[in-house]
């Protein structure tokens, strides 16, 4: 099915699209590399939106066969891929468990070779209610049916002002927005070894 699925969309890019997804994957190889020789552990993307004219389930799998592509030529101490959850919207991928998880299917014997980045403000405007405690709790029982918990390697660590849901991808300080302090605190003692990132708005202070 997935083969099917894959070859109606290559059918139905256009030869400038076709030229595109090759410079994609041409130069997400070439970033690899630079992280490879800056020493670093892991290699943060996310999948971006796919194609007009596919379906959405088109476009995750062909995103699945491009990332198999680049999997199958990581150089020796290639750092590990993880791929980041998005706000959505339009036609961006990756924004829900379920997606994240069909591309994580697709790629086969590949997929040991990824992990997840958890972005704390964009699986708030992704519309999942972790502003709380038991949100958060909640979200990551979601998350044990479609996907193994080990796969978390590292989280991006900021707030929203935003209201759930809205698809935009603002973040604030944690101090700024909706997600309670007990949220980080949650993901800090229940993945001790996972990296947190900070990112919030950059200020002179």
């Amino acid at each position: 099915r997935y083969v099917a699925i894959h070859s109606r969309a290559v059918a139905l890019l256009s030869l400038k699209e076709m030229a595109r997804r090759a410079g994609a994957i041409d130069n997400f190889q070439k970033e690899i590399e630079l992280a490879r020789l800056l020493g670093a552990s892991a290699y943060v993307f996310h999948l971006g939106p796919y194609t007009a004219g596919l379906t959405r389930e088109e476009g995750v799998t062909l995103a699945a066969r491009s990332l198999v592509h680049v999997l199958r030529e990581l150089p020796k101490g290639a750092p590990q891929i993880l791929l980041e959850n998005v706000p959505g919207g339009g036609r961006r991928l990756g924004a829900t468990i379920e997606e994240i998880a069909s591309l994580v299917e697709q790629l086969g014997a590949s997929a040991g070779k990824v992990g997840i980045c958890l972005d704390v403000a964009h699986t708030w405007t992704a519309g999942y209610a972790i502003d709380t405690l038991e949100g958060i709790a909640g979200f990551f029982e979601k998350f044990k049916q479609h996907l193994d918990l080990g796969m978390v390697k590292a989280f991006h660590l900021n707030n929203s002002k935003l209201k759930r849901g809205c698809h935009l991808d603002e973040h604030a300080h944690l101090q700024d927005g909706v997600v309670k302090p007990e949220v980080y605190a949650y993901l800090m003692r229940g993945f001790p070894l996972a990296a947190g990132i900070l990112e919030t708005p950059k200020e002179p202070e």
